[in-house]
C-alpha cells in the first residue's frame, strides 16, 4: 500500500554525518551572488528559510542549498569561523550523488495518537495542536467512538474535515476494537478508509511502517494465522535502519485496560527483527516504556512501546460514562447521551425536568440527587463520588452531551 504522506523534500545540515566546510560559508546580505559553479545561482528571496532541491534532468537528486539565518541550522557551532558581518547569513548544501546516500535523508514530521474521535471539546483541542506541528505523515491508532459507524466516522471522526478528517490525505490509519461494535466486520472503518487492508506496510523517509490489526475479533496475531506469516515475510525483506510498527491494542499497560497478552508473539518477532518502535492507543493515556525484550525485561536491543491513547475521548472516557451512557441511543445502565439535551425526563419521584445545563450539571456533581424514572440509584455514585468532578470538568461534560443530538 503506498504511503498517505506530503512534504519530503527538506535536506537539514542536521541530518549530515560531517560538517563538508567547503560546502559552507558565510555571506552578507548585500552580496548575494553563489560562488560555487556546481549550484544554480538563486537570490535569497527565491530560496527561502529552507533552500531549494536540485535534480538532474533524469530526476536523480544532486543536492540541496540553503539559506538563511545561522540559527536555523543545529550545527552552525562547528564552522571554523563566524560571520563576517551582523547582517551575515550561512549558506549551505549537502551534495549527494545517490538517493539512497545517508545525505539523502529526507526531512519527516510524524503525528500519531488513538482514542480521540468522539465529538468531545478536547478532540479539536488535540487536533488543532496536531495542526500547529503541519505534520507531513499522521498515523491514527484506533478507536472511533461509540461503536466505529459509517455516521460517526462522518461526524466524530472527520467533523467534514474540520476534526481529524484534516489529516486524511497525509493519514495511515489502523483499526481499533471499538470499530467492531457497530459490525462484525468493522464496516464504518473500511468504507471510510477505501478498504484499506487489515495489514500493510510502507516505506518514507527512510523509515519502514508496519501497520497489524490488534483486534480480538479479527484473531490474527497467532503464529500460522495470515497476519501473522504476512509479518514474518514483510520483516525478513525489512533492510530499512528504522521499522515503525503500529497497532491499536499495546502489550505492555500500567492502565485500566491492561496488558493484551495476545501481542506476546508478534512482540518476541520485532525483538528478534530489532531496532523496532511500537505505537499504540486504547488506553486513554500516554505510556512510554524503555526497550524491553521478548520477556518484558529492560534491554537496550529490545522494543520501545509507546501508548499514545490521548486523543481527546477524555472525561467520557476517564470517568466511566461509557459504561453507562451509550452515545448511539441504545440502553444501558443509564440514560443515552444521544438526544439527551433538550429533553423531558420523568423522574423517580414523578416529577419532570427538562435535560438542560442546569439539570445535567446537578447530576453530574451529585449523581443521586434526580434520578430518571426507570433507573436504579447509586448506580452512577458508586463510580463516580460526590465531590470527585470539579465544576469545570461537569460544564466540560455538559458541552459533550449537548454536542450529541
Amino acid at each position: 500500500m503506498p504511503p498517505r504522506l506530503t512534504g519530503l523534500t527538506k535536506l537539514t545540515l542536521e541530518t549530515a554525518p560531517t560538517v563538508c566546510h567547503e560546502c559552507i560559508w558565510w555571506q552578507t546580505r548585500g552580496r548575494r551572488e553563489v560562488d560555487k559553479d556546481r549550484w544554480i545561482q538563486k537570490a535569497e528571496e527565491d530560496w527561502g528559510a529552507w533552500g531549494t532541491v536540485y535534480h538532474d534532468a533524469d530526476g536523480r537528486l544532486l543536492g540541496s542549498m540553503q539559506y538563511g539565518p545561522a540559527a536555523l541550522f543545529p550545527r552552525a557551532a562547528e564552522l571554523p569561523a563566524g560571520p563576517p558581518s551582523s547582517d551575515a547569513v550561512l549558506v549551505t548544501c549537502a551534495y549527494v550523488v545517490d538517493a539512497h546516500s545517508p545525505w539523502a535523508m529526507q526531512s519527516l514530521f510524524l503525528a500519531a495518537i488513538g482514542d480521540g474521535a468522539s465529538g468531545e471539546p478536547a478532540e479539536t483541542s488535540v487536533v488543532n495542536q496536531i495542526a500547529n506541528w503541519n505534520p507531513n505523515l499522521f498515523l491514527y491508532l484506533g478507536d472511533v467512538y461509540e461503536k466505529g459507524s459509517p455516521a460517526e466516522f462522518v461526524n466524530y471522526y472527520d467533523g467534514g474535515g474540520t476534526l481529524y478528517g484534516r489529516f486524511r490525505a497525509i493519514s495511515n490509519p489502523t483499526v481499533g476494537n471499538h470499530e467492531y461494535s457497530f459490525d462484525a466486520q468493522a464496516s464504518g472503518y473500511f468504507d471510510y478508509w477505501d478498504n484499506v487492508p487489515h495489514y500493510y506496510s510502507f516505506n518514507a523517509a527512510g523509515w519502514h511502517f508496519i501497520s497489524l490489526d490488534s483486534t480480538s475479533q479479527y484473531g490474527q496475531t497467532s503464529p500460522g494465522t495470515a497476519q501473522y506469516q504476512w509479518l514474518q515475510q514483510d520483516l525478513a525483506a525489512d533492510n530499512a535502519a528504522c521499522t515503525l510498527v503500529y497497532y491499536h491494542h499495546p502489550l505492555y499497560n500500567v492502565g485500566p485496560e491492561g496488558p493484551t497478552t495476545r501481542m506476546s508473539g508478534i512482540w518476541s518477532m520485532l525483538v528478534q527483527h530489532g531496532g523496532v518502535l511500537v505505537l499504540n492507543g486504547h488506553d486513554h493515556d500516554y505510556q512510554r516504556y524503555v526497550p524491553l525484550d521478548s520477556a518484558g525485561v529492560p534491554n537496550v536491543n529490545g522494543v520501545t512501546e509507546i501508548v499514545a491513547g490521548s486523543g481527546g475521548m477524555g472525561l467520557y472516557a476517564s470517568l466511566g460514562c461509557q459504561g453507562c451512557h451509550s452515545l448511539d441511543g441504545s440502553p444501558s445502565s443509564g440514560p443515552t447521551f444521544k438526544g439527551l439535551y433538550g429533553s423531558m425526563l420523568k423522574l423517580t419521584n414523578g416529577q419532570s425536568v427538562k435535560a438542560n445545563d442546569a439539570y445535567l450539571l446537578e447530576s453530574i456533581l451529585d449523581p443521586d440527587k434526580q434520578i430518571v424514572a426507570g433507573y436504579q440509584p447509586g448506580v452512577m455514585s458508586a463510580v463516580i463520588k460526590q465531590g470527585q468532578v470539579s465544576q469545570a470538568d461537569a460544564k466540560t461534560l455538559v458541552q459533550f452531551i449537548k454536542g450529541h443530538k
